[in-house]
């Protein structure tokens, strides 16, 4: 019983396959089903005809042995050993008959199956037909869920668009957690609106954090609009010249959004800060060597990170150049000492000119700084003089060398007043 049924399905499903697959061509199938019909009952009459006219016996057809070879076998549809006039009308009543039975399968399949699906012995549902039920309703559920699903994203949609009056609830239909951290990332971000969501609700801006980066930070990593953000953070009562406290692991460090603005060269951070009368001069803490902090001014701190571009625009701004007894011109000079032949000498050498010292100042400034360098060449000297050996004629060269720089050196000291001498260049 199973094997029939199997057989029954698989019938059904074989006839299926082919009405299904030869669907657009139905009407020329009908056509092409007329034609063989005809041409087989035509052709079969006609050789009939001949057959009986020639009375050819039965006994003189015989079957193509397998075993012939290819060379000498008549063609494929050729299985008989007619006469040449009879043989082709035969294998044209074979081919017309093959071409009729492929063409009243796919019919059969396409326009009675559908229509009545064949059953099994025993009434069950053929394949075929628990197949395009099991399609059916598949489809209408994949119909119901894709309603549903729509239903579900209007309402959403919806719900979103609805404003709400407090700005806790407008970050939550914005799907955004009301946390520092998410402040933090809004002003990365510069998105105004949850920005000012987020004042309005009452987050304190100045002891926020994000992983340990405080507000100044944060604005100067901000490449989208950091003058924007710094203005609303103004308009909610930030001043442009708090300093913030931030740890690390040498200690607390105090930054500002000049230092931040400048470590991160953002200059429209910083041309925002111009445009807001932020002080230029103040003493700022910066990071050098080792990340280790130091305080200086922010033109030096410009400097110290090779941003002479940053320190050019400061002191065309109002910063001055006596802050810190000419530190700004102090360290251009140390930075054209190390970086004079690369490609940032003029750029120094324009930092240089603006930051340079007038009158007397120039002149205590200039011998301070040439002394400071005579000291570095009497250091290079003797270090290279530690790698000859004694009584070598190279070892009296440095000597007399080193002795040179440092009569240079106490001609230097006297011009300066006693007061203004460094410690480590007596």
């Amino acid at each position: 019983h199973m094997l029939k049924q199997g057989i029954i399905g698989m019938g059904s499903f074989l006839f299926g396959a082919f009405g299904d697959g030869f669907q657009p061509f139905k009407h020329f199938l009908l056509a092409s089903w007329f034609f063989a019909a005809l041409a087989l009952v035509l052709s079969a009459k006609t050789l009939s005809k001949r057959l009986h006219s020639e009375r050819v016996p039965f006994t003189k057809r015989r079957r193509v042995s397998r075993t012939q070879k290819a060379t000498e076998r008549p063609r494929v549809l050729k299985l008989t050993n007619l006469p040449p006039p009879l043989d082709i009308q035969v294998d044209f009543v074979l081919g017309s008959t093959v071409l009729l039975t492929v063409l009243t399968l796919i019919l059969v399949g396409r326009l009675f199956l559908p229509a009545s699906a064949p059953t099994g012995p025993a009434g069950e549902p053929s394949l075929v037909s628990a197949l395009l039920n099991k399609m059916g309703r598949l489809e209408r559920a994949a119909d119901e869920m894709n309603r549903q699903l729509g239903q579900a994203n209007q309402t959403l949609l919806n719900v979103k668009q609805e404003v709400s009056t407090d700005p806790i609830k407008e970050l939550a239909n914005r799907s955004i957690p009301y946390t520092e951290e998410a402040f933090m990332e809004a002003i990365k971000q510069g998105n105004i609106t949850n920005i000012n969501l987020f004042l309005q609700s009452g987050m304190d801006p100045v002891f926020a954090k994000s992983q340990g980066r405080n507000l100044p930070l944060m604005v100067s990593l901000n490449e989208r609009n950091a003058g924007d953000v710094l203005s609303l953070l103004v308009k909610h009562g930030i001043q442009v010249n708090h300093q913030f406290t931030n740890h690390s692991y040498s200690g607390p460090k105090f930054s500002t959004f000049l230092t931040s603005a400048i470590e991160h060269q953002n200059l429209a951070l910083l041309e925002s800060l111009i445009s807001l009368n932020a002080v230029l001069d103040q003493p700022v803490e910066t990071y050098g060597m080792m990340g280790l902090g130091y305080r200086t001014i922010p033109v030096s701190a410009a400097i110290s990170f090779r941003y002479f571009a940053i320190a050019e625009r400061l002191l065309d701004a109002g910063a001055s150049p006596e802050a810190q007894d000419y530190q700004a011109y102090r360290d251009a000079r140390r930075a054209m000492r190390k970086y004079g032949k690369s490609q940032w000498s003029a750029a120094i050498e324009k930092v240089l000119l603006k930051s340079k010292p007038k009158g007397h100042d120039f002149q205590r400034i200039d011998a301070e700084m040439r002394i400071e360098e005579l000291d570095a060449e009497i250091i290079e000297l003797y270090k290279q003089q530690m790698g000859v050996m004694a009584y070598h004629d190279e070892r009296a060269k440095y000597d007399a060398q080193m002795k040179e720089l440092e009569a240079q050196k106490q001609q230097l000291l006297k011009l300066l007043p006693s007061k203004s001498v460094n410690p480590k260049q007596q």
